[in-house]
């Protein structure tokens, strides 16, 4: 199918050892909307990420998102799926 709107917004920014990172992307035609979205900030000793995907189509909504934390020695990570179409959701 062919593209009728993209977004790619993307920003980069650095505080003495921190830097952080964010990409918004997005895309629209006529067969759905997908809408995702990367952020991680790190510094010499940790780092968290997000990534995250919404996809709107004329079966439904899906969605996904992880998020990985690295907090020494704390490591943690967390994953969410979702679906709701005519059938209901998960």
């Amino acid at each position: 199918s062919k593209k009728m709107a993209a977004l790619r917004s993307e920003y980069q920014a650095t505080y003495k050892q921190t830097q952080c990172y964010a990409l918004f992307a997005g895309s629209l035609n006529s067969q759905d909307l997908v809408f995702n979205t990367d952020i991680s900030l790190s510094d010499q000793r940790n780092r968290a990420a997000h990534k995250s995907s919404l996809n709107v189509n004329q079966y439904g909504l899906a969605s996904s998102a992880t998020t990985n934390v690295q907090f020494s020695p704390l490591t943690m990570q967390s994953e969410m799926n979702a679906k709701l179409d005519t059938s209901g959701g998960s």
